[in-house]
């Protein structure tokens, strides 16, 4: 399975990990603009630099937390997306 985690601030590094450890390919991307919250991961898990390279991974299902803007583009190249609403 491949699984792409939008994230603002680097909270869902813990999840990336160990969605990793279970054999399954994960990209990782931090929104935020912060170049210490772009270093969360390094490492760790892959990294994408931009909402384009998750939509070039065409991941199965990709999972934001705290960034609604990532659902339009997401959603225009129909990939499947869990996390807020434009209403929340």
């Amino acid at each position: 399975m491949k699984v792409a985690l939008i994230d603002h601030g680097g909270d869902c590094l813990s999840i990336a990990y160990r969605i990793k450890q279970q054999g399954d390919k994960v990209l990782y991307l931090v929104t935020s603009e912060d170049p210490l919250a772009k270093k969360i991961g390094l490492g760790i898990v892959d990294k994408a630099d931009s909402i384009n390279d998750i939509i070039h991974f065409s991941p199965d299902v990709a999972i934001c937390y705290q960034d609604v803007e990532a659902r339009a583009p997401l959603k225009a190249h129909s990939i499947p997306y869990v996390g807020p609403t434009e209403k929340s």
